[in-house]
């Protein structure tokens, strides 16, 4: 067994179309990795086996499990027979470990989580990132068009992710590679923590597309704006919205293309729906009724839906269905410090 991670890449004769030219072609690792806390399992993860501490580390940050670098106080990486462990040692977990019934696979930092509740509990405990420098569209096309100089794993395989810290003035700082884009922000935000580096005013660039999870971690490494080469998904701006973190994406001919915060849903339209939601509860016991309408709200309604429902039972709980009103006491107290 060795203690160390490395091996983003390996080499593989291949034949090229045309005149059957032979040679040699990188091809990107891809390993199981399975991820202790203190000895005992807690995921496993298909991941690139090169900084493997990092991962580990940034994992543990994004998943909430500590809320500093230094509660993990050792990590020791073990490889055998192609599968690699990752155990950290960690004093005081700051809360316990969100259960995952499934690999978490290079596709999707969020695979494997037991329910919808998880998936929403986990966002609505991310810090949002209240104050944030400008960054320009030319600090954003600077990284884009430098990012593929910090990638030596991909310019040997075309076929691994790169997630990289900018300044705000568009300068690429630290880098990291792997198959799965959600592994590498998760390897960013652990070198970054390891090297006291998070909450330094920057962004960060990635060659993916912009999914929710990739918008919770960068909120995690406190950046001022997300900036990915594909354009994000509904769940994506719904959250970068409510976490503060802004995103771009890349337009035509590389223009930097920013999403606007979506309007604010018409009163009518809240009731309206709010209502359809308790007279499906309405034959239930009055108890289980509200706890039924809460949880639904909870678990599909967008925070800012949320926030602009319970304005309206601040100004006039009359005007809301009453399953909904004590629905909204229950959010509302959830709310309050």
């Amino acid at each position: 067994m060795t203690e160390q991670s490395g091996g983003g890449f390996v080499h593989r004769p291949v034949q090229l179309s045309g005149g059957g030219t032979t040679g040699e072609w990188g091809i990107a690792v891809e390993a199981p990795v399975e991820l202790r806390v203190n000895g005992e399992p807690w995921t496993m993860m298909l991941a690139t086996p090169e900084d493997l501490e990092d991962l580990a580390v940034g994992l543990a940050l994004t998943e909430q499990l500590v809320a500093d670098a230094a509660a993990v106080t050792a990590i020791r990486i073990s490889h055998c027979l192609g599968d690699w462990t990752a155990d950290l040692t960690i004093d005081a977990p700051a809360r316990p470990r969100r259960a995952r019934s499934l690999t978490g696979n290079t596709a999707c930092g969020l695979c494997g989580l037991e329910s919808l509740a998880a998936f929403r509990a986990g966002l609505d405990r991310l810090p949002g990132v209240e104050s944030r420098p400008v960054i320009t569209d030319a600090a954003i096309q600077a990284t884009w068009r430098a990012l593929p100089q910090h990638q030596p794993i991909n310019q040997a395989t075309r076929s691994v992710h790169a997630a990289g810290w900018c300044t705000v003035d568009g300068e690429i700082v630290l880098v990291r590679e792997d198959v799965g884009r959600h592994n590498a922000l998760d390897k960013l935000v652990g070198a970054l923590a390891r090297q006291q580096q998070l909450g330094r005013p920057g962004f960060v660039t990635m060659t993916s597309r912009c999914s929710v999870e990739l918008v919770a971690k960068a909120a995690v490494a406190r950046a001022a704006l997300l900036a990915t080469i594909s354009a994000p998904t509904t769940l994506a701006l719904t959250w970068s919205e409510t976490l503060g973190v802004p995103l771009a994406s890349a337009g035509a001919d590389r223009q930097v293309v920013r999403f606007r915060p979506r309007p604010p849903m018409l009163a009518a339209d809240l009731i309206r729906m709010s209502t359809q939601i308790a007279q499906f509860f309405e034959p239930y016991p009055e108890a289980e009724a509200v706890t039924g309408v809460a949880d639904h709200l909870r678990s599909f309604w967008d925070p800012s839906m949320r926030r602009e429902l319970l304005t309206l039972h601040r100004n006039d709980a009359t005007q809301l269905h009453p399953l909904v009103a004590r629905a909204s006491e229950q959010l509302a107290a959830e709310l309050t410090p």
